[in-house]
């Protein structure tokens, strides 16, 4: 099968061995650009839509739905009702293609992310969503943290005095070791961005200033929060409560609950529509992997390991920066895009 599918690249014939299906993996497949000739044709495969696995992929198919515009094309309205279990009375003028999909839980999202994902704008509202009220403060503390599978090596922080009170120095502040990484490695680097965050907090309470800490998808932070913080139940105690906290903020969860492009809510996809670039080459979690093991690796040359040193701080910047931007993007012009259609 391999060497059909070799020979059908090289001859840039389009017979497929298999139907391609967007997923996970894709990324790292050697045949992404082969399967992306079908499926990014016309208005694009279904399964390039998010949150839509191969089983839900399968029922459009088996339903005549080859693309997103078809998806599209389908009654919001109808596969509202059916999810909901409308009362009987409501189940009135459904629509029959709609309808054959059942009370399919899936459908309502995917037909607004499909008309999203074909209109013309790269962003719209939810529906019922005012696009108003992303949560500011005088100080603001845009939150990153950099690890490998042996933990926790770099907390980034990117800070913006926007009362301009003279509390805190602006710019990106790392707390970072680059020794081999172990509990108490992990342990030195955490407590000395908390003790200056929380001191920071108190000062600022203190002087009446408010402060609030962002975040992009806020689940990896909290996790290793509660886990290095585990060993100290003062320390867990303190982390337990600013999770819990409206200080803490996810901007992941700000941007789903109100704003919709029709596919990755990720990072690095997101942050670009809103004009930020990262200023590093392949910014990406698995890339940051092999510039830590060139930091760290004695037998590197030492130029070699001053470069990827200052591409993991440049690269965790970037990512503070990003959310930074997208909160200012938001806030700006978040509540004048339009809702995204359910007619």
């Amino acid at each position: 099968i391999a060497a059909t599918a070799q020979q059908s690249q090289t001859s840039n014939a389009v017979d497929l061995l298999v139907e391609p299906v967007s997923s996970g993996e894709c990324p790292d497949c050697p045949w992404l650009s082969q399967c992306n000739l079908v499926l990014l044709a016309g208005s694009g495969d279904p399964s390039l839509l998010p949150g839509i696995s191969y089983a839900q992929w399968r029922v459009f198919q088996d339903l005549g739905i080859k693309d997103r515009a078809g998806v599209a094309a389908l009654s919001y309205r109808t596969a509202r009702l059916l999810t909901t279990k409308a009362p009987p009375e409501e189940l009135v003028d459904l629509d029959p293609a709609t309808a054959v999909f059942g009370a399919a839980s899936f459908l309502p999202a995917a037909i607004l992310n499909a008309r999203a994902a074909i209109e013309e704008l790269a962003v719209y509202r939810l529906p019922g969503r005012t696009g108003t009220g992303v949560a500011r403060a005088d100080i603001e503390l845009d939150v990153d943290m950099e690890s490998t599978n042996d933990g926790v090596y770099l907390w980034g922080v990117l800070i913006t005095d926007r009362a301009k009170g003279g509390l805190v120095e602006p710019g990106y502040l790392p707390f970072i070791s680059l020794d081999p990484i172990d509990p108490a490695v992990e342990a030195m680097v955490f407590k000395s961005f908390w003790q200056w965050m929380t001191d920071l907090m108190t000062r600022a309470a203190a002087a009446g200033v408010s402060v609030n800490a962002y975040c992009w998808y806020a689940s990896a932070e909290n996790t290793q929060m509660r886990r290095i913080a585990a060993a100290d139940p003062v320390l867990a105690a303190e982390v337990a409560a600013f999770i819990a906290s409206p200080h803490w903020i996810d901007m992941n969860q700000v941007f789903k609950e109100s704003w919709i492009t029709g596919g990755s809510n990720s990072l690095k996809t997101v942050a670009p529509l809103a004009g930020h670039n990262w200023s590093v080459d392949d910014a990406g979690g698995g890339v940051s992997m092999v510039k830590h093991l060139d930091a760290t690796n004695p037998g590197m040359p030492e130029a070699a390991r001053r470069e990827a040193r200052q591409w993991l701080l440049d690269y965790n910047r970037g990512d503070v920066e990003a959310t930074l931007r997208i909160r200012e993007w938001l806030d700006s012009g978040g509540a004048t895009w339009p809702e995204v259609a359910t007619s």
